[in-house]
């Protein structure tokens, strides 16, 4: 009976030293280059990790524990080992398949248009943004610069049928039926759904301002403008307009248009002006050249190959 007694007794005692704890911060799964911090405990005697597929950055021990902080490629595998009890554990960390970001520019590539999509997306945004001073949407709801930009941005992204133009009071600007983007229409976005704008690290969310826009939402093209492509985004920055101090504009290939934002106790208004009007007219701050620094440069969206 003793016998049968302390055979359970070690049993369970190896059990116990045998447990390892492994959580992941955050909890999800992680896009190519990200860093996540991995939790591991406890630590005990002749204990070793190693990082397989993946770029250890960091470990730190702490009353027993292990904080691991792995830059996660594809397949990244951790593999423990420990000397007492002798024990070898191996895991992968969550990845999904749809969360790769090749191109590190922060969206996962299953975001990203090709060419032709990428032209798609640009005649329509340009085409809603131009329509709106035939009429003005009832969907543009933020009537300022960066309201203009979201709201051409995700109506770009829809499906265009009769059903979208008259749910949008949409006007043609031109004559011709441009095709739409094909490889997925608002909402029915992958991965993100209806939150369509890269607002954190890690997190997109419904609604940017011209800040958020320019940090998380597009790549720099150029500060010369023959380098731009219409559907490029100008971004100006003066901080001494303290509430408002970046400033967002549409560029059309051969002008700018943007909305004011508003003007003392009125809403404002949107506006289209010849870029050599501006290069003309212009105060130097708010013109789109090399030696204006206020002036950011040309952006393109980040889910543009073109």
């Amino acid at each position: 009976m003793f016998s049968v007694i302390l055979i359970t007794s070690i049993f369970i005692l190896i059990q116990s030293l045998s447990r390892v704890e492994i959580s992941f911060y955050p909890p999800k799964h992680y896009y190519v280059n990200e860093i996540v911090e991995i939790k591991i405990s406890p630590i005990r005697l002749a204990f070793s990790v190693r990082v397989f597929n993946g770029n250890k950055i960091e470990e730190k021990v702490k009353n027993g524990k292990l904080d691991l902080f792995v830059r996660v490629y594809r397949k990244t595998e951790i593999l423990i080992f420990s000397l007492i009890p002798l024990k070898l554990i191996k895991f992968e960390i969550p990845y999904h398949e749809d969360y790769t970001d090749d191109n590190s520019n922060g969206f996962p590539d299953v975001l990203e248009l090709d060419y032709s999509d990428s032209i798609n997306f640009r005649n329509w945004f340009l085409e809603i943004s131009k329509s709106q001073f035939a009429k003005k949407s009832n969907l543009w709801k933020d009537r300022d610069c960066s309201g203009l930009i979201r709201f051409a941005y995700k109506e770009a992204l829809k499906k265009h049928d009769e059903n979208w133009e008259k749910n949008s009071d949409f006007v043609h600007h031109s004559s011709i039926q441009k095709p739409d983007v094909k490889k997925y229409n608002y909402p029915d976005i992958p991965l993100i759904g209806t939150k369509i704008f890269k607002i954190l690290d890690f997190e997109f969310g419904v609604f940017a301002d011209a800040y958020h826009l320019l940090k998380y939402n597009v790549d720099f093209v150029s500060k010369d403008y023959k380098k731009a492509k219409s559907g490029d985004i100008l971004f100006f920055y003066h901080p001494s307009s303290v509430d408002m101090p970046y400033h967002s504009m549409i560029y059309t290939g051969d002008g700018l248009l943007y909305h004011t934002g508003p003007i003392e106790d009125k809403e404002g208004e949107l506006r289209y002006l010849k870029l050599e009007d501006v290069l003309k007219n212009f105060p130097l701050d708010w013109q789109p050249l090399p030696s204006n620094n206020k002036f950011l440069g040309f952006f393109k969206f980040k889910i543009l190959s073109y």
